[in-house]
């Protein structure tokens, strides 16, 4: 599955500072490694310090003053959950719409490696909190996981959970997501090595879709 970019391990075009096409696979970065369910990385790896939203702290895009609108926090995980929500519904033009203009991939063969794959995103089951990473100006981070299962590709009729952390980028009045490298960090989205993953689940469990 493209996670960000990228489907099952998958490799799309990006393209390099210097002009030349390039190609980056599997979520925010290299493949991360999945986790079988006799593994031990499971669910007491994953983070446990979540806190409730405050729209009334530093969310707020207004700070100082009471929030006349959704807090930054909202705004980015609208935009997380409408991302998904596109996915599973096969409209990959606009869950690729919803990437900041900033990441270069490429648009064509992003959408076609969704297709191929026709990934089942258990929405209502996906989990999203504030992230710890602290934010640059103009970002906003998110802990998050997400349950799907692939149609197509490597991965069919796995159930898989993706879990880490995600970044977001001002564009407007929204926050847009942005995977890769970007101001020389990384999200953890997928990435064993980073602090996050991707863990295998039983069919019976009920995230999967």
């Amino acid at each position: 599955m493209l996670l960000g970019g990228v489907a099952g391990g998958a490799a799309y075009l990006l393209t390099r500072d210097d002009g030349e096409p390039r190609t980056e696979s599997f979520l925010d970065g290299d493949a991360g490694t999945t986790l079988a369910d006799d593994e031990e990385a499971g669910e007491d790896d994953f983070r446990t310090d979540f806190e409730p939203d405050d729209p009334t702290s530093e969310d707020s895009d207004d700070v100082g003053s009471p929030p006349s609108g959704p807090s930054r926090f909202e705004k980015a995980r609208d935009t997380w959950f409408e991302h998904w929500q596109a996915v599973d519904e096969g409209r990959y033009a606009d869950a690729f719409g919803l990437f900041h203009p900033g990441y270069e991939t490429d648009r064509g063969g992003w959408v076609a490696s969704h297709e191929d794959e026709a990934s089942d995103v258990n929405v209502d089951a996906i989990a999203v909190e504030r992230g710890t990473t602290e934010p640059l100006d103009g970002e906003y981070w998110l802990y998050v996981k997400v349950p799907l299962r692939d149609s197509g590709g490597s991965y069919a009729g796995v159930c898989r959970l993706f879990y880490g952390e995600v970044r977001l980028v001002r564009s407007g009045s929204r926050f847009l997501y942005r995977p890769g490298e970007y101001r020389g960090r990384m999200g953890s989205f997928g990435r064993n090595d980073l602090g996050g993953g991707v863990k295998t689940l039983r069919d019976t469990d009920s995230r999967c879709p």
